[in-house]
C-alpha cells in the first residue's frame, strides 16, 4: 500500500524488517529504473521523494521541506538516502537546492553518514568512454576529476557514487549495477546517525531560507548562460575529435 504526500510517496509494508531507503531526485533523472531494481530485492522499502528541485518548484521548497519533516517523523530508521543525478547534465541550482533541503531536514552531516549518489543514464557515460578498458575505474576517476560545488558533495559522501544504466536490457549488467549499488548502501545502512532534533518545521536554518527565496531574473539568466557555454564546449570538443 502506498501513501502520497505532496510528491512524497511512502511504500508501506507489513514487514517491519524492511530497511528504509529514501530516493531523492528531479523528475526525469531515471528514478523509476532505480526503484524497480530495489523492488526486485525484498530487503528494502522505497520512500520516493521525486520531484524536489524540479523547474518551477523553487517557491515551494519550504513547503516541500515541511512535508519531509512529516516523513522524517514516520520513519523507524534511515538506512540510506539515494541522491539521483543524471549523467551529462550540469550540477544546477536545482540540485544545489535539493542538497540544502536534505541537509536542513536531516542534518548537516547526512551526506557523510547516509547518502549514496547514483548517476543515471550510464549508457551516455559508456558512449563517452568507448576507449575505457575498465568502465568502473573510469567512472570513479571521472568523479574525482570534478570540481566546484559537485566536488564538495562528492567529498561529503566519501565518493559513494554509482553509475546506473537505466536503459539497459542486459540481465548481467542490470545485476552487476544493482550489486554495486547495494554494496554502497550496505556501507552506510548500519552507520549510527541521529537526526538533529534542533531542526524543526518552523525553524529553518538561514542558508535554507535563502534557498527558498524566489530566484531573480538575473540568477536565471546566469544559469542559462552557463548552460549555453557548456553546450558550446561539448559541441566544440565533438568537432575537434572529428578533425
Amino acid at each position: 500500500m502506498a501513501d502520497t504526500m505532496e510528491g512524497v510517496l511512502i511504500q508501506k509494508d507489513d514487514n517491519d524488517n524492511l530497511k528504509d531507503l529514501i530516493i531523492i531526485g528531479r523528475s526525469g533523472n531515471g528514478l523509476t529504473s532505480v526503484e524497480q531494481s530495489i523492488h526486485e530485492d525484498n530487503e528494502y522499502r522505497v520512500i520516493d521523494c521525486k520531484g524536489i528541485g524540479d523547474a518551477g518548484q523553487d517557491i515551494t521548497l519550504l513547503e516541500r521541506r515541511q512535508h519531509y519533516f512529516n516523513l522524517r517523523d514516520q520513519l523507524r530508521q534511515i538506512h540510506a538516502i539515494l541522491f539521483i543525478m543524471k549523467y551529462g547534465i550540469r550540477f544546477t541550482q536545482q540540485e544545489k537546492d535539493a542538497v540544502s533541503v536534505v541537509k536542513s531536514t536531516f542534518g548537516e552531516n547526512v551526506f557523510k553518514a547516509k547518502v549514496v549518489i547514483v548517476f543515471s543514464y550510464g549508457d551516455l557515460f559508456r558512449q563517452d568512454m568507448t576507449e575505457a578498458t575498465d568502465l568502473d575505474e573510469c567512472f570513479m576517476t571521472w568523479c574525482r576529476d570534478q570540481f566546484g560545488d559537485i566536488k564538495t558533495v562528492f567529498e561529503e559522501a566519501d565518493y559513494r557514487c554509482v553509475l546506473f544504466d537505466n536503459k539497459t536490457r542486459d540481465i548481467d549488467r542490470k545485476t552487476k549495477q544493482w550489486l554495486q549499488l547495494k554494496s554502497s548502501i550496505q556501507k552506510v545502512e548500519h552507520v549510527n546517525f541521529t537526526i538533529d532534533e534542533r531542526l524543526s518545521q518552523n525553524q529553518a536554518p538561514t542558508n535554507v531560507v535563502a534557498v527558498m527565496g524566489e530566484r531573480t531574473s538575473l540568477s536565471k539568466l546566469i544559469d542559462n548562460i552557463k548552460e549555453l557555454v557548456h553546450i558550446i564546449i561539448v559541441v566544440t570538443n565533438f568537432f575537434v575529435h572529428l578533425l
